[in-house]
């Protein structure tokens, strides 16, 4: 798998993370594009950030407020999340 993704930019331990998702039959947690994209290709569902975050307010491990602070800390770092869909979860969690 490693040889067969490498042009993508996928890693040995991102195609390792991919086979143990694959091989257990659950979701892999990645917020790298490449390795999303190679789990698309490899059938296996892929989630990231902003799902992890809308677990983690749902299960009250975390409050909004400190879902929007962790955000604003990924924002001001550079992080390429889909921003958009930031905004929407947020509002949802703030109107609930």
């Amino acid at each position: 798998m490693t040889v067969k993704y490498a042009r993508l930019g996928v890693s040995s331990n991102d195609c390792l993370a991919l086979a143990l998702a694959k091989q257990e039959d659950c979701p892999l947690l990645t917020g790298d594009a490449a390795l999303r994209q190679v789990s698309m290709l490899e059938n296996v569902e892929a989630r990231g950030t902003v799902w992890l975050m809308g677990e983690l307010i749902e299960a009250n491990v975390i409050v909004v407020d400190q879902a929007v602070s962790a955000y604003d800390a990924m924002r001001a770092d550079g992080s390429r999340l889909p921003w958009h869909d930031v905004d929407t979860q947020i509002k949802k969690f703030r109107n609930r």
